[in-house]
C-alpha cells in the first residue's frame, strides 16, 4: 500500500542530540494470519495494544495515493527506549465525519469481528481509537488548517487508528500477480483449493454483510500473503451501519450482499450464539477518562440508557460505540442470516 513521498510532511526523521531514529517500520510488519505461524508476524493482540497506548507519538503523516474524506497515513511510535516499535496506521480524525463517512464507524466493524474470530482470522485491520495531544498533532498531521480540540473537555485530537497492512496489495494488482485469477476478490477455482483463502474471502462477504457495508466495491479490499496464501482484507468500513448504497456499484460487485457460494459455519453458529451481554460490549467498545485535557483509556461501565448517540458522556468519561439503532439493524441482518442458512438458503461449509 505504497504511499506517494510528495504527500510527506517534511519530518522523514526525527533527530536528537546524539542521535537519528528512522520512521521506518520494525520488523516484523505482516499481521498472523495463522494459529502457528512459520514466519516472524504481528499479532492483533499485540497491535491493539500499540493503539491503545497513550503516549505514542506521531513520526510522520501522508495522504493515501486513493481516498478522500481526509484519512491520513501516520507513522507512528511506541514509547519504550531500546524495545521502541515503528508502525503505519490509518487514520481518520473525527472531525472528517460527514454522511459518507463515519471514523466510528471503523472502529465498530473492527469489535463486531472480535466477537466471533480468533486474533488470526481477523479480516479487519486492529482498529481503536485515540487522542493525540493538540500541539503535537497540530505539528505533525495538520500543520496549517491548526485543528481544534474534539471535545470542549479536552486539549487532543480524537479519531480511529487503523493498522496499516505493509505489503498489501489491491485486488488488481494481486491479479496481475498470480494471487487471484479474477477482476474482484472471489476465484472460484481459489476458492475450491485453497483454505486461506476461502476463510478469508468468505468472512469478509459474511462481516461486510452483517454490517451493512454501503460501499462495498473490490478497492475497498486488498491481499496480503502472496499467490501461495492470499488472504483478502477488508480496510475501508467508514460507510456502514446505516441503510446507504452506493448506486455506482455494478450489479454482482456488492460484497454486502452474499457473494461467495458459502460461508463458515462455525462462524455463523458463533454469531448465533451472540447474546445480550454481546450487545452491550458494542454498545461501549470504548470508554475514556481526561487526564489533564488527554482522552486516555479507562475501564469499560454499562452503557447509558441515552443510546441514540455513539459517543456519550458520563460525568468526565466518554463513551464510544455503537447506538441503539446500529445494534438492532446488526442484530436484525445477523438474526436474517442465521436463520436462512438454517434454511439450506445460504450454504456453509
Amino acid at each position: 500500500m505504497p504511499v506517494s513521498p510528495r504527500h510527506l510532511v517534511p519530518l522523514a526523521m526525527i533527530c536528537a542530540a546524539t542521535a537519528c531514529m528512522s520512521t521506518s517500520p520494525t520488523s516484523p510488519t505482516t499481521l498472523c494470519v495463522d494459529p502457528r505461524p512459520s514466519a516472524p508476524c504481528r499479532t492483533a493482540t499485540d497491535v491493539e495494544g500499540w493503539l491503545r497506548r497513550p503516549g505514542i507519538e506521531i513520526l510522520a503523516a501522508s495522504a493515501p495515493e486513493k481516498g478522500r474524506q481526509g484519512t491520513r497515513i501516520l507513522t507512528l511510535a511506541v514509547p519504550g527506549g531500546d524495545d521502541r516499535i515503528v508502525f503505519r496506521a490509518k487514520w481518520r480524525s473525527l472531525s472528517t465525519i460527514s454522511g459518507l463517512n463515519n471514523p466510528r464507524a471503523e472502529l465498530a466493524a473492527y469489535a463486531v469481528q472480535r466477537l466471533v474470530l480468533e486474533p488470526h482470522e481477523y479480516v479487519v485491520p486492529p482498529a481503536r481509537g485515540h487522542c493525540f495531544e493538540l500541539e503535537h498533532y497540530r505539528a505533525h498531521v495538520d500543520v496549517d488548517a491548526g485543528e481544534p480540540p474534539s471535545f470542549g473537555k479536552t486539549r487532543c485530537v480524537y479519531g480511529i487508528l487503523s493498522y496499516w497492512l505493509e505489503g498489501a496489495v489491491s485486488l488488481k494488482r494481486a491479479e496481475i500477480s498470480g494471487w487471484i485469477r479474477s477482476g474482484g476478490p472471489y476465484d472460484a477455482a481459489l476458492f475450491a483449493r485453497n483454505a486461506i483463502y476461502r476463510q478469508s474471502v468468505a468472512d469478509m462477504n459474511l462481516f461486510a454483510h452483517v454490517i451493512s457495508h454501503g460501499d462495498a466495491h473490490p478497492n475497498q479490499f486488498v491481499v496480503t500473503g502472496g499467490a501461495e496464501r492470499p488472504f483478502v482484507h477488508m480496510v475501508d468500513n467508514s460507510t456502514s451501519f446505516t441503510s446507504f448504497r452506493n448506486k455506482s456499484i455494478e450489479p454482482g460487485a456488492d460484497w454486502s450482499e452474499i457473494i461467495v457460494p458459502a460461508l463458515r459455519r462455525t462462524v455463523v453458529d458463533r454469531l448465533g450464539a451472540l447474546d445480550p451481554a454481546h450487545w452491550d460490549r458494542l454498545a461501549v467498545i470504548d470508554q475514556y477518562e481526561v487526564r489533564d485535557g488527554i482522552l486516555v483509556p479507562t475501564r469499560r461501565t454499562p452503557a447509558t440508557s441515552q443510546r441514540s448517540s455513539g459517543f456519550r458522556w458520563i460525568g468526565g468519561e466518554l463513551q464510544v460505540g455503537l447506538t441503539e439503532k446500529e445494534i438492532a439493524m446488526l442484530r436484525s441482518r445477523i438474526e436474517a442470516l442465521v436463520a436462512r442458512v438454517a434454511r439450506g438458503e445460504t450454504r456453509v461449509f
